[in-house]
């Protein structure tokens, strides 16, 4: 019995590992980065800038929401434009997305369109590369947004978590989009630029590489210690 327990304890380490980068991932089905590297146009002014929020509804399902957020001086952030919103989608070997659902919209600015007209585009958004999915709005400051919310349908492939929705393009960045900047009174400050989420590293060769060897070892530690009999 003791012998048993002695050897359970030598694979503590290894299952240890293995849960450290296999639970989380499979767990997590919402996310949220913020939109806080500003291009030269709005460089003027603190951000973040917006916020980006992710949940993953199923496999093939994900609800996009971004939110303008309020910066130094009491300005507020709205985003409209070509570009609007730009996301570089992880979408496997040959996924596509289409877009549903666009609800939530609000335009606090004076003046507003008091109408919206969404198209997607993908392309490059000002300074920070190209991304395989943009919303685009209506150019000029009345016709930016407070917030929106869409869906995102994936034929072709699947999306694991929240956190694997998007992925670095090739600037490192997942998401940027196009900054308009409101005074207090959400009247038009002049200002426009474009904001993205931090450089972000691509860490998933690495995880996976550090996964198959902790179930290698798994795997001999189980056939040396005679746990596999």
């Amino acid at each position: 019995m003791m012998g048993t327990i002695k050897k359970l304890l030598l694979l503590t380490p290894l299952v240890i590992v293995f849960a450290v980068f296999a639970v989380p991932s499979a767990m997590a089905d919402t996310t949220s980065l913020t939109l806080s590297v500003p291009n030269s146009g709005i460089s003027g002014f603190t951000g973040p800038y917006g916020r980006v929020d992710i949940n993953q509804t199923d496999s093939t399902h994900a609800t996009i929401t971004l939110t303008g957020l309020d910066g130094g001086g009491g300005v507020h952030f709205l985003f409209g434009g070509q570009g609007a919103i730009g996301l570089n989608l992880n979408l496997g070997v040959s996924g596509s997305v289409t877009v549903s659902n666009i609800t939530g919209v609000t335009q606090p600015q004076n003046p507003n369109s008091g109408a919206t007209n969404f198209m997607v585009s993908p392309g490059n958004l000002d300074g920070f590369g190209n991304f395989n999915f943009a919303l685009d709005e209506f150019d000029g400051f009345q016709w930016a947004v407070r917030t929106v919310t869409f869906t995102l349908t994936l034929s072709g492939s699947a999306w694991s978590s929240a956190s694997n929705v998007l992925t670095p393009n090739a600037s490192g960045f997942l998401a940027a989009g196009h900054v308009f900047v409101a005074n207090p009174d959400y009247t038009n400050n002049g200002a426009t630029g474009f904001a993205a989420n931090g450089v972000t590293s691509v860490p998933e060769p690495a995880s996976v590489l550090t996964l198959g060897l902790a179930v290698l070892g798994l795997g001999l530690a189980t056939r040396k210690l005679g746990l596999g009999k």
